[in-house]
């Protein structure tokens, strides 16, 4: 697809763009981080202004998204080229990635409420708990769950994987109780949407143990991936 569309359009498509951002996707789910992020990069340049993007990449992500290009696709750039920096290990160009994303969502959307904005307050929330604050972290996480779950409902895709988020963080701190509820109501919503055989058999045998707590988490992990959205950003 991607040759062909070289062919039709040019190099320089934005037809071009989206595909190299799902191959950034493909490379995410794989923990191809580096090769991901070259894609990324690759689809900014034919989404963005090359003065803007110019200045941008040279400031280290610091140069604010200019009116021209405060575009969606300029948008998705933004929050992919977070997830691999905050893989990578460089949570603070993370942060700013995501609080850029958050800027120009709420232009672009013109609205607070928005799943965009509401995966920019999971991401800053996961950031707090990296950096150690977790009363922060468990603030912003339950705030940008409660905007999802309004907006989407509790078997979408971002409430799915923000639920995870949550049972990870109480994990994390040992508040086994909390991560235990979660777990139960995670398992609720994955029965609901047919899935899955697996998660009667975890629960036959209620499990109060950090250990259990641990292995239900993984489960859970591995039945939602498929209703997944393309941009998780917890391992």
């Amino acid at each position: 697809v991607s040759n062909k569309l070289t062919e039709v359009y040019g190099k320089n498509s934005r037809h071009l763009a989206r595909v190299k951002r799902l191959r950034a996707r493909v490379c995410l789910q794989r923990g191809a981080y580096v090769e991901g992020e070259a894609f990324v990069r690759e689809a900014l340049a034919n989404d963005a202004s090359p003065v803007w993007l110019q200045e941008f990449v040279g400031s280290g992500f610091l140069k604010p998204v200019s009116g021209a290009d405060k575009t969606p696709a300029v948008l998705e750039n933004l929050e992919l080229l977070a997830r691999f920096s905050f893989f990578q290990g460089r949570i603070g160009h993370a942060e700013i990635l995501v609080r850029q994303c958050e800027g120009v969502a709420r232009e672009v959307y013109g609205s607070m409420q928005h799943p965009v904005i509401a995966r920019c307050l999971v991401a800053l929330a996961l950031i707090r708990l990296h950096d150690g604050n977790r009363v922060e972290a468990h603030r912003m996480l339950q705030q940008g769950l409660e905007l999802q779950e309004k907006m989407l409902g509790g078997s979408h895709p971002d409430v799915i994987m923000t639920q995870l988020e949550m049972i990870q963080m109480f994990q994390a701190v040992g508040d086994v109780p909390a991560a235990l509820e979660r777990c139960t109501q995670l398992r609720s919503t994955l029965l609901s949407l047919g899935r899955h055989t697996s998660l009667q058999v975890m629960w036959s045998k209620p499990c109060e143990a950090r250990a259990g707590v641990a292995v239900l988490t993984r489960l859970l992990a591995l039945v939602a991936v498929p209703y997944s959205s393309p941009l998780p950003y917890s391992s």
